[in-house]
């Protein structure tokens, strides 16, 4: 599986330095490979984080340390209004819907591989932007010669970072060097410790919501959003406690709240766990029992498909299924699906029902469902609508998640 390498002598390259072990390492792999490199840091946020200290600088410090240990230059960019126009923004509005958007995909699509890679080509005169990313992009075989493909690591050990990349522009990924993909961890760890750079970077990626650091989750929903307190309710409709807001939960996350007098406590497991989130209503449903068939669905429906190519697979349609692969979290392995066009799918609005073959707990919608014909990954979109396994699911709100009449609603 092997990745483009570049024909021509000293291309130049922006390497994206986070500070962090990866990052570092791909900027002294290619160095090694006669590119021309130069180091280049997003500065997202200038806020302090919940252990007042500011990310950015000590982030900066680190990406300083280590383009002066490998000699070359590098640049801080500040992107801090593009990051909280496009990125902290929309996933504030989108938790408070009770859609969990994802800031690291946001953040890829949004601002590395949109102004921020513009930028590099224009002012710095890079030719490519590189990322410490643990993928691999490589010249489409059956393509025109400068169609790229992405596709997951060589080593079946690494992280499948593809699924962070899935929704990145075709044009944006053939500027993309990700010399990491085709390394072993072993590799990696090799050349971060024989380089020195063990001694200069952050050495592990910075932990928290993407782009700011260490925050309280909770903190930070109750900071931008504030309180929307609602009803907790049973699956039946039954209401047995109250919340502080929906934003401040996920589908399949355990739940513990007070059992007020009036509200007899049913028999059943002692844990409870939310089953789905209704923004509309301001209503958290919940279920007992970790196993319990309201938190695992099946049947997906997924929209605002982005494909990596630019066209879809070969052979989707509204007729007949095909079977690919899936995977709705960076951290979970793919499961086969079977995948077929939804009736009312038109050009620019498509939508695919997808029938898993394991029934995946815990489906949030706006997370992005990334979508591989073997260790290609075609690109991707966010959930929209799932059906559980519970026969006791009431109707959905059409503000939360359409009716499930028919997965085919709009």
């Amino acid at each position: 599986m092997a990745g483009r390498i570049c024909s021509e002598a000293r291309k130049r390259v922006a390497v994206a330095l986070s500070g962090t072990k990866k990052s570092a390492v791909a900027a002294r792999v290619l160095q090694e490979r006669g590119y021309d490199v130069f180091g280049v840091h997003m500065l997202a946020w200038n806020e302090p984080d919940a252990r007042g200290s500011y990310l950015g600088e000590k982030q900066w410090r680190a990406v300083q340390a280590i383009s002066k240990h490998l000699g070359m230059e590098c640049f801080q960019i500040d992107c801090v209004k593009l990051y909280w126009n496009e990125v902290f923004t929309p996933a504030i509005e989108g938790y408070s819907r009770g859609i969990s958007l994802n800031p690291d995909l946001m953040m890829n699509r949004e601002i590395f591989f949109g102004p921020m890679l513009e930028r590099c080509v224009k002012q710095y005169g890079a030719d490519y932007l590189a990322i410490g990313a643990c993928a691999v992009v490589r010249v489409d075989p059956a393509g025109d010669g400068q169609q790229v493909q992405l596709l997951c690591p060589a080593d079946s050990r690494m992280s499948d970072d593809a699924y962070w990349l899935s929704q990145i522009p075709q044009l944006a990924m053939q500027r993309a060097l990700l010399p990491l993909g085709n390394m072993s961890l072993d590799d990696i760890d090799k050349v971060f410790v024989e380089s020195g750079l063990s001694k200069v970077a952050i050495g592990r990626k910075v932990r928290g919501f993407s782009g700011i650091g260490v925050r309280n989750f909770r903190a930070l929903m109750s900071e931008y959003i504030g309180d929307r307190p609602g009803p907790i309710a049973l699956l039946n409709g039954e209401v047995v406690g109250a919340h502080r807001g929906v934003h401040y939960f996920t589908e399949g996350q355990t739940i513990s709240f007070v059992w007020r007098s009036e509200w007899p406590r049913p028999k059943g497991s002692s844990r409870y766990f939310v089953s789905r989130r209704d923004a509309s209503t301001r209503t958290l449903f919940v279920a007992d029992g970790y196993e319990n068939p309201a938190f695992y669905s099946e049947d997906l429906i997924v929209r605002n498909l982005h494909w990596v190519s630019g066209e879809p697979p070969a052979g989707l349609s509204k007729d007949r299924p095909i079977t690919l692969g899936m995977k709705n979290r960076h951290s979970v392995d793919k499961i086969t699906a079977r995948v077929l066009e939804c009736p009312k799918s038109v050009a620019g609005n498509q939508r695919l029902l997808m029938t898993v073959s394991t029934a995946i707990r815990g489906v949030n919608p706006g997370q992005i469902c990334s979508i591989y014909d073997g260790d290609v990954c075609l690109g991707g979109g966010p959930v929209h609508n799932c059906r559980t396994q519970s026969p006791k699911q009431p109707p959905l709100v059409p503000d939360a998640l359409p009716r499930p009449v028919s997965l085919f609603d709009e």
